[in-house]
C-alpha cells in the first residue's frame, strides 16, 4: 500500500490522501484550500486513478472539491448519509458564494446533485469492502457525522482521522 498527501501538511484545507493498492486506488477527502478566493483544490489528480473516495465529514477543507474529483473519474463516493447531505448544502453555497464574488468553481449545481447517485452510504461500525481494502468509519466526534476512517490492506491498518475531538 502507498500513500501520498496531496495537501494539508503544513496549513488548515485541501485535506486530500492518495491511497494505492495493487488492485485499487482511493482518496481519502478531497478538499478545499479555505480562505483563498478562489478556494483552492488539493494537489492534482492528472497522473492519478481514483476508484473511490472517503469522505470523512462536511466541511470544505475535506469535502470542497469532491464533486470535481467525482467528474473526472467513475469513482464511488463513501460516506454517512448526514454527511453526504450536508456537504451537499455547503457545495450549493459555495457554489452561491462564487458567483456572488465573481468566480466559478470547477463544479456545478448539476454535479452536486449527482454525488447521490455514485454514493455508498456507510454506518459507523460496519465493514465495507472495495476490491482489495476494507475500510470501516469510528465516529469522530467533530461534528455531526464525522468519521475516522480504519483502512485495512492485507495484514496493514491504517486510521485516518480526518478532524476529530476527545
Amino acid at each position: 500500500m502507498k500513500i501520498e498527501f496531496l495537501g494539508a501538511l503544513n496549513s488548515i484545507g485541501a485535506s486530500a490522501i492518495y491511497l494505492k493498492t495493487e488492485e485499487s486506488s482511493a482518496l481519502l477527502d478531497y478538499g478545499a484550500k479555505t480562505g483563498e478566493t478562489p478556494p483552492k483544490p488539493p494537489l492534482s489528480l492528472k497522473e492519478k486513478k481514483v476508484d473511490c473516495i472517503f469522505l470523512t465529514h462536511t466541511h470544505l477543507d475535506h469535502s470542497g472539491f469532491i464533486p470535481l474529483a467525482m467528474k473526472k473519474f467513475d469513482a464511488k463516493l463513501f460516506c454517512l448519509d448526514i454527511t453526504l447531505e450536508l456537504t451537499k448544502l455547503l457545495l450549493l453555497d459555495s457554489i452561491k458564494i462564487s458567483k456572488e464574488e465573481g468566480y466559478d468553481l470547477p463544479f456545478t449545481a448539476k454535479d452536486v446533485e449527482n454525488l447521490s447517485k455514485k454514493t455508498v452510504l456507510v454506518d459507523y461500525e460496519n465493514e465495507y469492502s472495495f476490491k482489495d481494502i476494507r475500510v470501516k468509519f469510528l465516529n469522530a466526534s467533530h461534528v455531526v457525522g464525522s468519521a475516522q476512517i480504519l483502512i485495512e490492506h492485507k495484514n496493514k491498518k491504517i486510521l485516518y482521522s480526518g478532524d476529530f475531538n476527545k
